[in-house]
């Protein structure tokens, strides 16, 4: 209306201004319908999706590692577009994968506006293009265009290169401009490779071996005995080997392993029945043991087996008490670990047969 306004005015006063107003605003109603029908005919593409957590970045703020979940990494060299509740925040270009690991390195090559880092710990939706659903073929304006184009190219030469002579010192300063661009790129390219080496995970449990001294409070099968009590004091040894690690979680949060651990436990009652009576028992057990590390020093673990009774000796026997001191027992229960120095950790155990605190050898 208001452009409508100034014609009609222009009109009045002076129609060589009217006359030049409204070619300009001719050209600019063409310009717009060109830029919209352009915007219509964007094609259609194949996009696969990530969901990518930053977890580090380097001082610049243009190199970061990122971690995901869904054990699905894009490649090295893909462009990625990170979106933020809708809106472009960054594009990365893949530098290094780390399968094992979870995580890639990419440097920043497109920030947009309002966007000058991206935040730590905040999972982005990535997107990389796949390809084009639709491949239209060159229209015939297509190939006049290209035509038109590659006639420009031959021919074409560098005088300055073909004559042999010195350059100019004005192509000498453009010379030491592109050394310098080098030497930028060069040193872009070493602080990528100071922060791809870093994020190698460290290894919560590189020994293999456990060797476990333990005390506490060990039961037998649960029947009613002189003092109505089925937990007795006892002494541990057990040795523990790792048959595998990192199952499930391998990151630098946490990670896993699984154990087998076998052992003695070794106790005497007296007064067992009846008055008199004494019995030293040998238990062995076998079990299986998951363990979760959250870091060097600290773990949980979980675990399952049985455990079998011996009498190694007894005084005024009844036959009532070795039936029920040399029953099998279900052994089940979860605990900790807790690092005291270099291979030296203390475990808590507490479980259906037994409650004990341990000392563990890690080698």
């Amino acid at each position: 209306m208001r452009c409508i306004v100034k014609l009609a005015l222009s009109m009045v006063f002076s129609p060589a201004t009217f006359l030049m107003l409204a070619c300009i605003h001719l050209f600019c109603l063409s310009d717009y319908a060109w830029s919209s029908s352009d915007e219509a005919e964007l094609p259609d593409i194949l996009a696969r999706t990530y969901n990518l957590t930053p977890t580090r970045r380097s001082r610049s703020n243009k190199i970061y590692i990122f971690q995901t979940s869904l054990h699905k990494l894009p490649k090295v060299g893909d462009l990625l577009l990170f979106k933020d509740s809708g809106k472009s925040a960054m594009a990365f270009r893949v530098l290094k994968n780390y399968p094992d690991q979870e995580i890639v390195a990419a440097k920043r090559v497109k920030k947009y506006k309002g966007y000058r880092i991206l935040e730590l710990d905040k999972t982005y939706l990535a997107i990389q293009k796949e390809s084009d659903l639709s491949k239209a073929g060159l229209t015939e304006e297509d190939k006049d265009s290209l035509k038109e184009l590659e006639g420009t190219l031959s021919g074409r030469f560098d005088d300055e290169l073909d004559s042999g002579t010195t350059p100019s010192p004005e192509t000498q300063t453009d010379v030491v401009k592109d050394q310098d661009e080098f030497d930028s790129d060069k040193a872009s390219s070493n602080e990528t490779n100071s922060v791809i080496a870093p994020p190698e995970v460290v290894t919560f449990e590189p020994d293999k071996h456990w060797l476990t001294l333990g005390v506490g409070f060990l039961r037998t099968s649960g029947a009613q005995t002189l003092y109505n009590t089925t937990y007795f004091s006892a002494g541990s040894i057990r040795y523990g080997y790792n048959v595998g690690r990192l199952l499930y979680f391998r990151g630098h949060r946490a990670q896993d392993s699984l154990t087998i651990e076998g052992g003695f436990y070794m106790y005497k009652t007296i007064n067992f029945v009846v008055l008199g009576d004494a019995y030293t028992v040998l238990s062995t057990a076998g079990m299986v043991r998951y363990n979760v590390f959250f870091s060097e020093s600290f773990g949980i673990f979980a675990y399952a087996g049985v455990m079998k009774p011996y009498i190694l000796s007894s005084s005024q026997a009844q036959d009532s008490a070795i039936q029920v001191l040399t029953n099998i027992l279900p052994v089940f229960g979860a605990g900790f670990f807790f690092q005291l120095g270099p291979g030296w950790f203390t475990r808590a155990d507490i479980g259906y047969e037994s409650i004990a605190l341990n000392l563990v050898l890690r080698f």
